[in-house]
């Protein structure tokens, strides 16, 4: 009994000294700032000179079975990681190496004096999207670009003084975004092997945000182009004005749009296994912490995955759909942990006093790739790195990925193909 009631009491007290849920990271002083994107809506945007658009060539494509339009098989490419690191003075995205270093043959957005953040690749691999403000200063916001990934290439998608961030690359040629052009948050969408013209997905007072594409169409059943996202939209039977975010899918070519949860508290951050059939969220507790919940979409049945005291984030689905990885802050710093998704059996995959976060698969399932300051040293504090551990050693040492020591190498992106980590659980207040 006594055992039991001083664990308890220990829960609580790491309870009671979390951090307040959803919040940013905090940076150190000798720490160079991340860039946040906006929160707040702010003013609507009006439509820039937009030059002729010339569509970009994307891998193979092959024909959707019953699709409207071509679909492309997702490649796995367990050797293809990208990052963010301000090796050159400013953040880029960059390709990992052997030689885990950052060079100019290495960095793929390229951008002199702004911010590159935000990746999300093609399907093959062969592309990847950003968030950039390398144009603010003469058209007022952030947009979204297309670059090769070997930095060879660089194209403007957007043009509005509006922000567009956070673009997801669908299973195609297709890619959506937030955009607070029309003064509350939307989704947008542009094919870009065609005309590249922005395609406003959802309508409404409420903010729509954090898309997540179903892998469906080409290699996957069923066929079509359907999305996850969370919105705080007024729901049908509401009459309190009180909002709440709540997670929707959406298909983007009939624009049907189903609720998939309905409660008085907070969902948010869907994402979506590989095979289409799970979806995981964050939904707040009524203590005030963010858990990890687990849905079968062919049934809608939704349970609880983790009841840890402490907020859950970082939040991706294994390739093979079994385990979902996240970080939390059980023990005074931040670690990686796997749940099994069929037992909600909780594994801690790293176990120090480093800063442990933002976990990605490698597509073969292989390793957990992450970013930790287990490596900073008096010279360079709280210094951050890329790591791996593998997923079927938990408690193994992790393998140092990035050498670069004078630069700050985080929130890495290899699997699933968007990167969703250096928001920090950032999102605007609701209407």
């Amino acid at each position: 009994m006594y055992p039991r009631i001083a664990i308890l009491c220990v829960i609580v007290l790491l309870a009671m000294l979390a951090p307040a849920p959803q919040h940013a990271q905090a940076q150190q002083p000798d720490q160079p700032g991340f860039p946040e994107v906006p929160d707040t809506p702010g003013e609507p945007g009006t439509a820039l000179p937009r030059p002729a658009w010339d569509p970009i060539s994307l891998g193979v494509i092959i024909s959707g079975v019953g699709g409207p339009v071509p679909f492309i098989c997702t490649a796995c490419l367990p050797e293809l990681v990208f990052y963010h690191s301000d090796s050159d003075g400013d953040w880029d995205i960059y390709r990992l190496t052997n030689e885990g270093l950052n060079t100019p043959a290495n960095n793929v957005t390229r951008g002199d004096g702004s911010h590159d953040i935000q990746p999300s690749y093609a399907p093959e691999g062969d592309w990847v999207a950003f968030t950039s403000n390398r144009d603010e200063e003469r058209d007022g916001g952030w947009e979204i670009y297309l670059a090769r990934s070997d930095g060879s290439q660089q194209v403007r998608l957007t043009y509005n003084s509006g922000n567009d961030v956070n673009p997801v690359w669908g299973p195609a040629n297709l890619l959506a975004w937030e955009s607070n052009r029309d003064g509350n948050w939307e989704l947008y969408m542009a094919d870009v092997t065609g005309s590249g013209l922005p395609i406003r997905l959802t309508n409404d007072p409420g903010n729509d945000i954090n898309p997540f594409w179903f892998p469906d169409g080409g290699c996957y059943e069923p066929p079509g182009g359907r999305l996850v996202f969370q919105s705080d939209r007024e729901r049908e039977g509401d009459e309190d004005g009180i909002h709440d975010w709540e997670i929707y899918m959406l298909d983007v070519f009939s624009r049907e749009l189903t609720q998939l949860t309905d409660n008085d508290t907070e969902d948010v951050v869907p994402i979506l296994s590989r095979d289409g059939r799970s979806m995981a969220w964050l939904q707040l507790n009524e203590d005030g912490v963010y858990d990890l919940w687990f849905m079968d979409l062919a049934t809608r049945a939704s349970r609880q995955l983790t009841d840890l005291g402490v907020d859950v984030a970082g939040h991706t689905f294994s390739p093979d759909g079994r385990s979902i990885a996240f970080h939390a802050n059980v023990d005074g710093d931040y670690d990686i942990f796997l749940v099994n998704v069929a037992t909600a059996q909780v594994t801690a995959l790293t176990d120090n006093d480093a800063e442990d976060r933002a976990p990605s698969f490698r597509c073969d399932n292989t390793a957990v790739v992450f970013h930790s300051d287990a490596a900073a040293d008096a010279t360079h504090p709280n210094q951050r790195e890329l790591f791996s551990v593998n997923p079927a050693l938990p408690g193994a040492a992790a393998l140092r990925l990035t050498q670069d020591v004078e630069a700050d190498d985080l929130y890495p992106m290899s699997d699933p193909h968007e990167e969703v980590n250096s928001k920090e659980g950032r999102m605007p207040p609701h209407p």
